[in-house]
């Protein structure tokens, strides 16, 4: 068996950037990842996905 190891990609950089549309998708990825971490249901996801979605948009 392979044990897989954990990658680590530091998004510090794009987190911190000025530019909008950098930004957001990098959070947007850190939320995916904190939802599948934490095992949120698909449901759960989905609200809260258009909750950001709706507040980036205004």
């Amino acid at each position: 068996m392979f044990k897989r190891k954990k990658k680590t990609i530091d998004l510090s950089l794009l987190k911190n950037s000025k530019t909008d549309e950098v930004r957001i998708p990098v959070l947007f990825l850190q939320t995916q990842k904190f939802f599948f971490e934490n095992k949120i249901s698909e449901e759960d996801c989905k609200v809260l996905a258009r909750m950001l979605n709706a507040y980036y948009d205004n």
